[in-house]
């Protein structure tokens, strides 16, 4: 995973940027499974909308949205649901895998470190991957973005990996 002084010149963050883009498409463009896809929506978020923390109905956005799971649960509820990812190959394999769906998913690509979503606001936000792999110079940059694409009383659920030297916590390797 890169790692950058979060410090950097703007330059920097755009290297920073370019090169994660970089490694991300190339991450999908693999033919092989990618481990973190085809996941079926998390317990969590399947339980925030029946107790009713999350709304009923709304736009959701479903950041870094990889093959888009998330996106196609609410999509197939009734949701106007969108999906942003940071690699078109990712969002080529979404498209294509949730192609039937009665209520599409909006599929973009883009690198919401560098730049938002003009013009558009959401009451649901879910990140489940996507914050814990962004390089610490780019982080400020991502929450002020996803920030200014929060509907007012917007809900978001964020998934965290805790990573220890290197490895995911509660790893029983890591000591």
């Amino acid at each position: 995973m890169l790692r950058a002084n979060r410090r950097a010149p703007a330059s920097a963050k755009k290297e920073t940027a370019r090169l994660l883009q970089m490694e991300w498409d190339d991450k999908w463009s693999s033919s092989s499974p990618a481990r973190w896809a085809d996941r079926p929506a998390p317990a969590e978020v399947i339980e925030a909308v029946e107790s009713g923390w999350l709304p009923k109905s709304g736009r959701m956005l479903d950041l870094g949205c990889g093959t888009a799971e998330i996106a196609a649960w609410f999509a197939e509820r009734g949701y106007q649901a969108t999906g942003v990812d940071i690699a078109q190959a990712a969002l080529d394999r979404a498209a294509e895998r949730h192609r039937d769906l009665p209520h599409p998913i909006e599929l973009i690509a883009a690198d919401l470190c560098t730049r938002t979503l003009p013009g558009r606001t959401f009451d649901i936000l879910i990140d489940r991957g996507c914050l814990h792999q962004i390089p610490l110079n780019l982080v400020g940059d991502y929450i002020r973005n996803i920030a200014s694409i929060a509907a007012p009383g917007a809900r978001m659920i964020l998934f965290m990996k805790s990573f220890r030297k290197g490895r995911p916590f509660g790893d029983p390797e890591v000591t």
